[in-house]
């Protein structure tokens, strides 16, 4: 993968400004709603997608910033051009789909594990709305979400800078699983934790493999595809 030699300090101010978009974001709604509101199903729709555009979208700004900062290109700051886009869209999408089966078996041994133990498994607080909600605007906007924006920002962040600036500090074991338990702890769900953990891995080797953060795009962006089909399908199935 072409090393990148990102800066501290736009680093550091990156990541303090996307906190500041979580902080933001996650604020926004309930202190426009008022706290009743905010405790419906409507108002935590509406929160959710207060929270979501202000630091899906803050962030993208945010990164715009960062390069800018480093008179680099989005193709030149996350290997665009690195690869083709059919090479990097077609690998990206085998590996999830080849990864889909075995992150379905960790869920599933979590589950039983947490059962175990006494402890009750819960699916994400995005998951459990989505199998309540059968308005097709909310529908359309919790595809849109996982199939686009999370996966666009989250490779960005995770993969592209925080793996990269680790893997440049030449902490490359510190790189691969700090960035992936990271990844798996701002889900927020005990879970999934292991499932995500594992994707992470995937999407970090696919990094190496072809330099170009598209196929990890394309990779989450797949899993997230696959499992919201199924998900809004599910009395269906």
């Amino acid at each position: 993968m072409t090393e990148k030699t990102w800066k501290p300090e736009l680093l550091l101010r990156l990541l303090m400004g996307f906190l500041l978009c979580i902080g933001v974001g996650g604020l926004t709604a309930p202190l426009a709603l008022g706290k009743e509101a905010s405790a419906t199903d409507e108002g935590k729709f509406v929160s959710m997608v207060c929270f979501s555009l202000v630091m899906h979208g803050g962030g993208l700004l945010l990164v715009a910033h960062f390069l800018r900062g480093h008179g680099l290109t989005w193709a030149q700051g996350f290997g665009f051009r690195e690869t083709s886009l059919l090479t990097a869209v077609t690998y990206g999408c085998a590996a999830a789909l080849a990864f889909l089966p075995f992150a379905w078996t960790l869920g599933q041994l979590s589950a039983t594990v947490m059962e175990l133990i006494g402890t009750k498994p819960e699916a994400q607080q995005a998951v459990k709305m989505l199998q309540k909600t059968t308005i097709p605007l909310q529908q359309v906007y919790f595809g849109f979400m996982a199939i686009v924006l999370a996966p666009v920002v989250e490779e960005l962040y995770f993969r592209g800078l925080l793996y990269t600036a680790l893997k440049q500090a030449g902490q490359q074991r510190a790189a691969l699983w700090g960035s992936s338990l990271f990844f798996a702890l701002t889900h927020a769900n005990v879970m999934s934790f292991v499932p995500l953990t594992v994707l992470a891995f995937m999407l970090v080797w696919l990094y190496e493999k072809t330099g170009n953060l598209l196929s990890c795009i394309a990779a989450h962006a797949t899993f997230n595809l696959v499992n919201f089909v199924l998900l809004i399908n599910q009395p269906v199935i």
